[in-house]
């Protein structure tokens, strides 16, 4: 009905007389009947989106909420290596000693014992022959999405080239002789510094286990567990195509002693949708509101001070009707008030921290 003039817009006969008010979405009417149907309508025409039968009864509203549905990304192993215990590179690292700085003209020198092995991967940068910077490069190209793990001796310096040579890409530097953890770039032949930790890195002579995580232009760097650098500035880069990653010294003596690279074959997807809270048979269920399909595994995601929490929460729901959202919960109450003597209590559904029920009295209850 036109609000202005009362002219009816459209009408529609459902069959059964339906409980409480419609629940009006931007684009979407829903409303539950009392014969237990739910029922989606386009806003504009009236027309029938989809129906379908989910209870014996319906004596409430359905209660939307924003749902977020997430495939899992896919990985795949690219390799895991030990270098305490090899005693040859392999046809998959290629070693070379780079002469030219950032010149344009990548000059090599053959020089074997730049890169090395001796109860670790010894990137040495300097031999009787040249001085300069040893590396070791992956020889088949793999993904641009990638989950790192190195053993790093706490001496020298390392340096980690993801979605290319040392020369392009993106690069985390570890500079433990400063104890500094960096993200930089010399790609175009001009150094670029994208991120640098404001932690120090441990000062023990010990050795570092470092994660890298890079998704599209997000990196991510922890070292023995905790988070030092987190930065949204590794790419993307235009092409997408494969390209390699590789280990080299930075300005001294770096050791490697384990390498572990997986390769994400398909990331993760992620959307989220209007989706209605309301009663099947015995549990509480979510059903999205474009198609009317219901499922167990839809998470919700709730804006709570500032940050996204989130619990899947199909649970069981015996003679529990929702009522409403409030303050990052969602609100129940039993259908029979018959409980330890109790005259009214509220039942919620916690978004945060896990799924759990909570029974309380009402007058607890803000």
């Amino acid at each position: 009905m036109d609000a202005k003039t009362g002219r009816v817009v459209w009408s529609v006969e459902l069959g059964q007389e339906f409980t409480g008010c419609p629940v009006v979405m931007d684009a979407r009417i829903a409303l539950g009947c009392r014969g237990g149907k739910l029922a989606v309508l386009d806003r504009a025409t009236g027309a029938v989106v989809w129906q379908k039968q989910v209870a014996d009864r319906f004596n409430y509203d359905p209660l939307p909420v924003q749902a977020r549905y997430s495939t899992p990304a896919k990985w795949s192993p690219v390799c895991d290596l030990d270098f305490t215990k090899l005693t040859a590179l392999g046809a998959e690292l290629t070693a070379q000693l780079y002469t030219d700085g950032l010149g344009a003209s990548r000059a090599t020198v053959a020089a074997p014992g730049a890169v090395t092995l001796n109860k670790a991967l010894q990137l040495c940068g300097a031999t009787p022959e040249a001085a300069g910077l040893a590396t070791a490069t992956w020889a088949k190209p793999v993904g641009r999405d990638l989950h790192v793990e190195l053993t790093v001796q706490n001496r020298g310096s390392i340096l980690l080239a993801l979605g290319g040579d040392v020369f392009s890409g993106c690069r985390v530097v570890l500079d433990c002789q400063a104890h500094e953890l960096s993200l930089d770039t010399v790609a175009g032949g001009k150094h670029e510094l994208l991120a640098k930790a404001e932690r120090k890195l441990p000062a023990e002579p010990k050795s570092l286990k470092v994660v890298v995580d890079k998704l599209g232009p997000n990196l991510t760097v922890t070292v023995d567990g905790q988070v030092y650098l987190q930065s949204a500035k590794a790419g993307p880069w235009a092409d997408g195509a494969p390209a390699p990653f590789a280990l080299a010294n930075f300005m001294s003596v770096g050791a490697v002693e384990a390498l572990k690279v997986s390769q994400c074959d398909v990331p993760e997807q992620i959307r989220q949708e209007d989706v209605l809270v309301h009663l099947d048979a015995n549990a509480v269920k979510l059903t999205r509101v474009e198609d009317g399909v219901s499922g167990d595994l839809i998470t919700i995601t709730v804006k709570k001070e500032g940050k996204d929490e989130q619990a899947p929460w199909t649970i069981p729901g015996g003679l529990l009707a929702p009522i409403s959202y409030y303050r990052g919960q969602l609100y129940f109450v039993p259908r029979q008030l018959d409980h330890g003597g109790l005259e009214y209590m509220n039942i919620y559904l916690g978004v945060g921290g896990g799924s759990f029920i909570q029974v309380v009295p009402a007058a607890e209850t803000k």
